[in-house]
């Protein structure tokens, strides 16, 4: 049978329907019921309640992280206060679709092949379990809401319930010379309240689950857009940060001279050179606070709706983001690179009874070690095989050992390791960046090319995968039309794919008559000139 593949839109057009139908008849549309799990959390009760949630484009620019010195953010000063915060905690790629599917599935991305935002995250770990998996199969109730996996909604049918993001209201693109170019780069207030904005009806969402009794333990992954681009968020938020008194982020132009050339092809030039031409660096700073803030607004609805409800003392809260950002720093904007602002992610734990409530631990950590510490705590079957590593001691020890350095890889074959001093970078061709962070928070010296330094290197270069998986098809290979079905409705909503398609198809249409009328209207033309040519003397 030919791949299905999901770059081909008159394939999945011709091919998905009926393919939706065979999944129907065969019974493969349903979701499938929780299975039972025993044993007990290692927080003492039984089966806690776990809320996972997950920001967009967060770097450290918290409170708790005091990643900037202007920023307000009681919400997630206030759960720091509650738990742990990790200080050093990684991502495990520095590109949204990579960094969720590692966070979920437990697999890095040299394990899966997945390193790109265009790669089918799942198709990847076809037979592996979700985290969302492993809790039904332990007898929890899925819910999900917003952002949690990086597109289309939500990902595996693995949820009892799931409800998808809207769009958000934005504000008028402002005529801004030089930046008219970069459309994705759009910020500005609105003229609307709160409630308006998608982000707040997740958390509304939350409340009303967390309002409604439970007859079984929930896993809850809640996904916000905040504070990725555009920064649109309501007017009182820009109000919190006064232009004349925003702290613009010092920049050392002398940065980026010590980079390899693999570090420089990391740079996005062109948008910092538009953005400070225009001498918009002020307003993009205040935006991007702005929307850190109306994020942590929303945590703020959440905590406030779990301490009204009966589930505040038996459930696990984790905050976190699928990666930083960079605002300027080595002439970059975005995320996409190795360096520390986009791979330093803010994680915040809370649980009841913790030994290590209101401290922080400086251990490296990455998103990948997520599941197993989420298992552990909940004193469910730990999956097997899994890259990461569960952190469960350091929430009762923020400073108890630990050996492994954090890892962090984008794209294919390119690593950053990560321990409490130094930031280790090797490229796929040999490049190599090194920062001492004890001197050098911000990366501006790059070490590596002083042999004093070469024993720190082979340390640390020791945690790179020896092997480094392909990139992951965006093709699905079944050998049958029920393997295809069970691909396609294991993957995505049947709907979903249904309302996708449609269009695609009704485009593919107007196409195709576009082609034959215009090929009609040669011919015509053509048995004109012919029929002129022949009737000449």
């Amino acid at each position: 049978m030919k791949p299905l593949d999901f770059r081909s839109a008159p394939l999945l057009s011709s091919t998905v329907l009926p393919v939706l139908l065979l999944a129907s008849s065969l019974g493969l549309l349903s979701c499938g019921s929780p299975g039972s799990g025993s044993g007990k959390a290692a927080l003492g009760t039984d089966k806690p309640n776990i809320m996972l949630i997950l920001f967009d484009d967060l770097n450290d620019w918290i409170e708790p992280l005091a990643g900037h010195p202007d920023i307000q953010t009681p919400n997630f000063q206030r759960l720091a206060d509650m738990g742990v915060s990790f200080t050093n905690a990684q991502c495990d790629s520095t590109a949204c679709n990579p960094s969720r599917t590692a966070l979920l599935t437990g697999l890095r991305p040299s394990t899966t092949g997945v390193y790109k935002n265009g790669q089918p995250y799942l198709a990847a770990v076809a037979d592996r379990p979700t985290m969302m998996e492993a809790f039904s199969a332990a007898g929890y109730r899925t819910l999900g809401a917003g952002k949690v996996f990086h597109s289309w909604g939500p990902g595996k049918l693995v949820w009892d319930e799931f409800v998808e993001k809207d769009d958000d209201p934005r504000a008028e693109m402002r005529e801004t010379a030089g930046l008219t170019q970069l459309a994705h780069f759009t910020w500005g207030p609105l003229d609307v309240e709160d409630e308006a904005m998608d982000d707040v009806q997740v958390a509304l969402q939350a409340k009303k689950w967390l309002d409604s009794p439970q007859k079984s333990p929930f896993f809850m992954a809640l996904g916000f857009y905040r504070p990725h681009l555009p920064w649109n968020v309501p007017q009182k938020y820009f109000d919190l940060y006064p232009l004349d008194e925003v702290t613009i982020p010092k920049l050392v132009n002398t940065d980026v001279d010590d980079l390899p050339p693999s570090g420089k092809m990391r740079m996005d030039r062109r948008a910092h050179k538009a953005i400070a031409l225009a001498g918009q660096y002020p307003q993009a700073i205040q935006a991007y606070m702005a929307s850190v803030s109306f994020a942590d607004a929303v945590l703020g609805r959440i905590l406030d709706a779990l301490e009204a409800s009966p589930y505040r003392d038996n459930t696990i809260v984790v905050v976190t983001s699928d990666h930083g950002l960079h605002l300027g720093d080595k002439k970059h904007w975005g995320k996409y690179t190795l360096w520390e602002r986009a791979a330093h992610v803010p994680l915040l734990v809370y649980a009841k009874g913790l030994a290590g409530e209101g401290q922080a631990s400086p251990r490296p950590v990455t998103l990948v070690d997520l599941y197993p510490t989420l298992q552990e705590l909940a004193g469910i079957e730990p999956t097997t095989n899994l890259d990461g590593i569960s952190f469960a001691p350091l929430l009762q020890d923020p400073l108890a050992k630990r050996d492994r350095p954090a890892l962090t890889n984008y794209p294919i074959e390119a690593y950053s390791i990560r321990d409490e001093r130094w930031r280790y970078i090797r490229y796929r061709n040999g490049d190599e960046e090194l920062y001492d962070h004890q001197t050098d928070r911000n990366e501006r010296t790059n070490l590596a090319p002083d042999p004093a330094h070469d024993e720190v290197k082979e340390r640390l270069a020791k945690a790179i995968p020896a092997v480094a998986a392909p990139n992951a098809p965006i093709t699905f290979n079944p050998d049958d039309l029920q393997g295809t079905v069970k691909h396609l409705v294991r993957f995505y909503e049947p709907k979903r794919l249904i309302k996708a398609l449609q269009p695609v198809a009704e485009r593919r249409e107007k196409r195709r008559q576009e082609r034959k009328a215009a090929a009609a209207a040669a011919a015509l033309d053509e048995a004109k000139e012919t029929s002129s040519e022949g009737g000449n003397p």
